[in-house]
């Protein structure tokens, strides 16, 4: 799924242009704008989307209220863009990834690798669009998700391409992409800048247990295993 140039402005919905054209014809924000997004993504995982005004994200921002306006029509499509640059930040990078030639656990290792880079630089960003999916207008989410649903396929793929190797076991393909996919997701919620976890120590730890996983054969699990007392798993 791909965006139009109105689209991706928010022309569609009324929205003023925050995006300037440049000679080559690519869009770019004014770095005012970035500001403005950058101060509304943090307030947003501050306060909350629903609880942040518009005239707390130009203070933050610390632009006047005219100068915010001839940016943004409302909070929405601050929104919505932090939704589209999230995407063009992280898709490029998976299909770089995936569509190397490599092995599949290598390509594991750098789809969970890319993951941390943008979590731990755009923290606030990422914060901001993985809590409010749900406050998103139904056809700004549905093209979102259906982004979201390619980078899936992506790591489906993968894991498939690895069964096939031989590298991974007969492991459920849309589980173990939910495993991966959630483990490094939550990590905005707890990672540190500056802590004692980097994000490169943080994905190779994630690739270790992912991998330790695809790559074992299929065992009786606790819940299978009748040596287990009951009330152990209870």
């Amino acid at each position: 799924m791909t965006f139009s140039k109105s689209e991706m402005r928010g022309e569609e919905h009324g929205l003023p242009v925050g995006e300037v054209e440049t000679s080559g014809g690519a869009m770019e924000k004014s770095a005012q704008y970035r500001r403005i997004l950058s101060a509304a993504a943090k307030l947003f995982q501050i306060k909350g989307y629903h609880a942040t005004s518009v005239r707390e994200i130009g203070d933050r921002a610390n632009v006047s209220q005219s100068s915010l306006y001839y940016h943004i029509h409302n909070k929405m499509q601050i929104l919505v863009d932090l939704n589209l640059q999230f995407m063009n930040r992280l898709t490029p990078a998976m299909t770089k990834t995936v569509n190397r030639e490599a092995q599949a656990d290598l390509k594991i290792a750098s789809i969970i690798l890319e993951f941390m880079k943008v979590i731990s630089k755009y923290q606030d960003e990422v914060s901001a669009v993985l809590r409010e999916r749900k406050s998103l207008p139904s056809d700004f989410a549905a093209k979102f998700q259906t982004q979201r649903d390619e980078i899936d396929r992506m790591i489906d793929d993968v894991i498939r391409q690895g069964i096939a190797e031989g590298t991974f076991g007969e492991v459920d393909v849309t589980l173990a992409r939910l495993a991966l996919a959630g483990m490094v997701n939550w990590s905005y919620e707890w990672y540190r800048p500056g802590g004692e976890l980097d994000p490169d120590t943080i994905a190779r730890v994630f690739t270790s247990i992912i991998l330790n996983g695809l790559r074992s054969r299929p065992e009786l699990s606790p819940l299978e295993d009748e040596r287990v007392p009951r009330e152990e798993l209870s």
